[in-house]
């Protein structure tokens, strides 16, 4: 704990724990992803965002919003997925500098393949190990957190 920090023992202890445990799991579900399905965590963010979409296209700068990506990482990721036919780029018509992005028939397919072995592990490395009060807990906490952010 630093010396001179107003937080609890137990503040900065939850802070380690939650720290170390966010890393092993998005190591162990990016390891999954990318040897069943050949997708990275972020991949995976990208194409749940635009299946979320429902069929529609979401402008870049949502898009960056949603996966909370930098607009740069985010162009990078984007064309990669674009690269693959996993998802299509369409400039707007209407602003030469604007430009959203749809699933394609591809990446429909490759985010239901991979939601399935995602939801799998997610539940297997985490979900599994919360009572239904656990839960609800971490989700009001995190919830709050993200607010504040």
């Amino acid at each position: 704990m630093p010396p001179s920090s107003p937080a609890s023992s137990a503040h900065w202890q939850a802070w380690r724990a939650y720290f170390e445990t966010t890393a092993l799991l998005e190591a162990r579900l990016e390891a999954s992803l990318k040897s069943t399905a050949g997708l990275t965590l972020a991949d995976y963010n990208i194409l749940l965002a635009l299946s979320e979409a429902d069929g529609a296209q979401l402008r870049l700068g949502e898009l960056a919003d949603r996966v909370v990506f930098s607009p740069s990482r985010l162009t990078y990721r984007i064309r990669e997925l674009q690269r693959r036919g996993l998802i299509e780029r369409i400039a707007d018509a209407t602003d030469g500098r604007g430009a959203s992005a749809r699933l394609t028939a591809a990446g429909s397919t490759a985010f239901r393949d991979a939601a399935r072995i995602h939801a799998r592990d997610v539940t297997s490395a985490m979900l599994a190990e919360l009572s239904d009060d656990e839960a609800a807990a971490l989700y009001r906490v995190f919830t709050r957190v993200r607010a504040a952010l």
